[in-house]
């Protein structure tokens, strides 16, 4: 599909190449705005994952091979996809790959910068960082939030003119996770022929992984459910430990960062976030692209998504009873489990493909462009 108008040059960065929400996003949207008629890169300020394995067709996309996040490697890198690629806009994701955008801002005034914040923890970011922010924006023509909340905080923080700061849901390709299929013979033994609950995070504080194993020990004894953990991060060890234990032995199974995401949801009759914070997260539209049953906290823009008892299921955040009664709803009539995934499943094709996300963003650049 081709563009109104004449076809755009955009950079986008990344934090890193680990998999997670804000990189999956700026990767599938690179792909779709090459679609409209754009030439896309995508550049990763760490090399440190397998998320360029997965680069759409036409998108050119580049890691910097760093130490650390200090490594000041970082410079020569961008200026040089600079100079190569001559971007006209520049659209970076989170707040480190958003000070580099910004920074390229002030070196090559030409360019016009869309920083993104995806995090639902902005709002408990020192004030440092919004005072970092003030003084970067200077050269920020817009500010994409994935939810209205993170749009208040920003405007209380008075980060930059609240003209600026546009609400921009995520997007994905719904035809993708809709269309899967997975095969149960490559689940683990213990994971076949029973109902599976399915957790895709990183196994980071934030996403909360002793909630849901709490919750789900009065599960696992009333019910032969099982709960799958797909990511991996620095609690691994911790929730190894957990899981462990009597109350959970053999029920649930940390299966690690996996690549076939769209078939294990295929395979799953629901899916569970236990996060104490969020913004939009990928992981949950991929889940209702796929019709699996959300069972997913109150928290950011998720109620925008999930209406209780229709889409999904939801729980008070941190709620341990809440979320133990939601997903023994959910495990126990796999039917009714069906149908309101089926429900999600429309709601996402609706107001969430990637397609039309990515020209919402178009239009925006094309006013900053003028």
């Amino acid at each position: 599909m081709r563009p109104e108008g004449q076809a755009m040059r955009i950079l986008q960065i990344v934090t890193q190449t680990k998999v997670g929400g804000a990189e999956s996003f700026a990767l599938s949207l690179a792909g779709a705005l090459v679609r409209r008629g754009h030439e896309v890169r995508l550049l990763a300020n760490r090399d440190n994952g397998p998320l360029l394995e997965r680069t759409p067709p036409g998108v050119s996309a580049f890691a910097c091979r760093r130490s650390s996040r200090l490594d000041l490697g970082i410079i020569p890198f961008l200026e040089r996809h600079l100079g190569e690629f001559r971007p006209e806009i520049v659209h970076g994701h989170n707040f480190p790959a958003n000070t580099w955008a910004r920074a390229l801002g002030f070196l090559h005034p030409r360019l016009r910068i869309a920083c993104h914040e995806h995090s639902g923890k902005i709002g408990k970011r020192p004030g440092r960082r919004f005072a970092i922010d003030r003084i970067l924006n200077r050269r920020t023509s817009l500010v994409f939030a994935v939810s209205e909340e993170i749009v208040q905080v920003l405007r209380r923080a008075r980060v930059i003119d609240p003209g600026r700061i546009h609400h921009l849901a995520v997007g994905i390709d719904v035809s993708r996770y809709g269309n899967a299929r997975g095969d149960e013979s490559n689940l683990p033994e213990a994971a076949r022929g029973r109902a599976r609950a399915l957790q895709v995070a990183s196994l980071i504080p934030v996403k909360n992984h002793r909630l849901v194993l709490e919750a789900f020990a009065p599960v696992a004894a009333s019910t032969d459910a099982v709960l799958l953990l797909a990511g991996d991060g620095p609690l691994r060890g911790e929730i190894e430990e957990r899981i462990a234990r009597p109350d959970l032995r053999g029920r649930v199974i940390l299966l690690g960062l996996r690549s076939d995401v769209a078939e294990l949801l295929s395979l799953s009759t629901a899916f569970v976030l236990s996060s104490s914070a969020e913004g939009m997260p990928l992981s949950l539209l991929e889940a209702m692209a796929a019709g699996v049953c959300p069972v997913v906290p109150a928290v950011g823009a998720i109620p925008s998504l999930v209406t209780d008892g229709e889409t999904g299921f939801l729980f008070t955040a941190d709620q341990q009873a809440g979320l133990s009664a939601a997903l023994q709803r959910a495990l126990a009539d796999p039917a009714a489990a069906q149908a309101l995934g089926a429900h999600g499943r429309a709601r996402v094709a609706e107001r969430y493909s990637i397609d039309a996300i990515a020209a919402q963003v178009e239009e925006h650049y094309r006013k900053i462009r003028r």
